[in-house]
């Protein structure tokens, strides 16, 4: 099935702030970081073309707390809440769920980084291409999260600053499953235009110095740090909790 970018069909809100050190997320209508953070993406789930076969990017950058030496790995805990239960159109990476392969994390390692993440190859947080990709999917009642990790088989020459915020990755998600096709096999996932409410929540950047394992967690979190789909589930999640912690510890062997 062919896959086009939306742009004309989707309308994004962009905030009235900037990207702040420390965790950022934001959408993006390209693979870049946009000049302003997007907090809110919505669309009618319906627009053709494109309803089924189109992709949305969201990117996320870091900036670390303390100097990481010889950077070779990240996790990356997102978690998300709805007003009800988490609907068929966010269920998309455990096996059978109707979405199931909607949602794929990736890294640049070239390109043109657009601002504030960029100018220059010392704002891409990977030099090499690293392995990895998302871990679990876990759904509690209205919540769901995920955690997300990359490695790759050597070190980081230049160390990781505190100045600096780095481009880490991009999540895509497809549009697949938003209304039904019969002509191409597609049923409609129900749910894409119920509110959501997405935080990232933690990262942890690892190294091979002494202090080898930054764990950068927003204690007071802002819009940087949480992005809405369909205007979010309401106020206040953006402080949500996960439906179930899992560390990095648990899944690290999984990109060694």
């Amino acid at each position: 099935m062919k896959k086009i970018l939306l742009t004309g069909t989707m309308l994004c809100l962009t905030a009235s702030m900037a990207l702040a050190s420390g965790l950022n997320f934001t959408w993006s209508p390209t693979v870049q970081c946009p000049a302003a953070p997007i907090a809110n993406q919505t669309w009618d789930c319906t627009t053709l073309p494109g309803a089924n076969d189109a992709f949305l990017t969201m990117v996320i950058s870091v900036m670390p707390n303390i100097p990481v030496v010889g950077f070779n790995a990240m996790d990356v805990r997102i978690d998300g809440q709805g007003v009800g239960p988490v609907p068929a159109w966010w269920q998309m990476f455990n096996a059978g769920s109707c979405r199931e392969f909607s949602i794929t994390p990736g890294v640049m390692t070239s390109g043109n980084f657009t601002a504030p993440c960029a100018g220059t190859a010392a704002t891409k947080l990977w030099t090499t291409a690293p392995s990895g990709g998302m871990a679990n999917w876990n759904i509690a009642g209205n919540r769901f999260s995920t955690l997300i990790g990359f490695a790759t088989a050597g070190n980081r020459v230049n160390p990781l600053v505190i100045t600096t915020q780095y481009n880490a990755f991009n999540l895509v998600l497809d549009t697949n499953g938003s209304v039904t096709d019969p002509d191409m096999g597609v049923v409609e996932c129900a749910g894409c235009a119920e509110g959501m409410t997405l935080v990232l929540n933690e990262i942890g950047l690892y190294g091979s110095g002494a202090e080898d394992h930054v764990t950068q967690v927003g204690t007071t979190v802002g819009a940087q740090m949480c992005i809405q789909w369909q205007g979010g589930a309401g106020a206040g999640v953006c402080a949500a909790t996960p439906a179930r912690n899992t560390t990095w510890g648990q899944v690290k062997s999984l990109y060694r």
